[in-house]
């Protein structure tokens, strides 16, 4: 009748879903995965904003003269 284009082929192959849902941790790469978990991110901004600024503080403390 017609020809199939590869999309259509793509549509109709029965084993697509397997393909794209069987993916190992492996095959995921390290960042992807870290940024993929949002709180683990959120905690590890936190924490850096506090130890920036903690020793930002005692810097600037140990930097005022003795008067």
């Amino acid at each position: 009748m017609y020809a199939t284009t590869s999309m259509e082929r793509f549509f109709e192959n029965p084993d697509r879903e397997t393909r794209m849902t069987t993916h190992s941790s492996d095959e995921i790469p390290f960042m992807q995965r870290l940024y993929n978990r949002i709180w683990l991110l959120a905690a590890l901004a936190l924490a850096f904003f506090l130890v920036v600024y903690v020793v930002w503080g005692v810097v600037d403390i140990f930097s005022v003269p003795v008067g």
